[in-house]
């Protein structure tokens, strides 16, 4: 199979213009995480709580990550790269918020930085975990 090197030049001169084409993204710290949240908001439905509600950490989703599979880091589980999600759930859309207001800690721009790497460089997307 031949490569067409004017199709090929044609993309190259595409992907670079993307970073002209992104839009900005500084914006205050607080303005991220009510970003985030205001995501969150419209992504959990009840298939989805239904999931966070009933995981009890068995591990079956991560036997299913590649990440996870060949680093056996505990990071790297698929539960863990939703924790933020998960805390949103329980503080705002759980049956039980009132009380997880109280024990569990609000989502901070420290929060988002440090799952910054496990949500874009540890994970495809591949739906083996089921997540």
């Amino acid at each position: 199979m031949a490569i067409d090197m004017n199709v090929f030049r044609g993309f190259a001169e595409q992907i670079k213009m993307l970073p002209q084409m992104a839009r900005p993204t500084d914006c205050p710290d607080n303005e991220r995480v009510n970003h985030l949240k205001a995501v969150f908001s419209t992504k959990i439905d009840a298939s989805n709580a239904t999931q966070l509600e009933s995981c009890v950490h068995c591990g079956l989703c991560a036997e299913a990550c590649q990440f996870y599979i060949q680093t056996e880091d505990p990071e790297l589980t698929p539960i863990h790269k939703l924790d933020l999600l998960k805390r949103y759930y329980r503080r705002e859309k759980a049956p039980l918020r009132w009380l997880h207001r109280l024990i569990e800690p609000d989502i901070t721009e420290a929060d988002l930085e440090a799952t910054q790497h496990l949500v874009y460089e540890s994970c495809t997307e591949c739906g083996r975990c089921g997540l």
